[in-house]
């Protein structure tokens, strides 16, 4: 895969020190390998939103996913109780599911921007989509 790479250095260069990064989509190992390969942002924390809001055993989604019933403001207050300084989002990712609905919408409103996208290539499947991966900021001030 292609991609991931760019993205983890754009964060590297970015993300403050001790920061937080929420990862939304799928492929989370490459993302995770790809920044600690850079070797000097050990402290760069990564949180999976699909751990935050959803139930699923590893690689058994077809089994049944548990959602959580956050609506969009208990969304919007758990990301900024998060203090995540980036959010990496894959748009498409699980949107078939209504949490993940509700966390596009939320990630997509006022309280976040793009500040950057890459492109993804190499041995996509379907899930992995065509649409690349975003990078967006809080728009708001970021608690530590």
């Amino acid at each position: 895969m292609e991609g991931y790479q760019d993205i983890a250095l754009y964060l590297a260069k970015n993300v403050p020190r001790s920061g937080v990064v929420l990862f939304a989509g799928y492929r989370d190992a490459n993302l995770i390998f790809d920044l600690a390969a850079i070797g000097d942002r050990p402290d760069i924390a990564i949180v999976r939103a699909d751990k935050l809001f959803l139930t699923a055993q590893a690689g058994e989604r077809r089994r049944g996913v548990k959602q959580a019933d956050d609506d969009e403001a208990m969304i919007a207050k758990r990301l900024r109780d998060l203090g995540a300084s980036y959010l990496v989002v894959q748009p498409g990712f699980w949107s078939d599911l209504a949490v993940t609905v509700r966390f596009f919408k939320v990630t997509n409103g006022s309280d976040y921007s793009k500040v950057a996208h890459f492109g993804l290539t190499g041995d996509l499947s379907t899930q992995d989509g065509q649409d690349g991966i975003d990078v967006l900021q809080p728009t708001y001030p970021v608690a530590a």
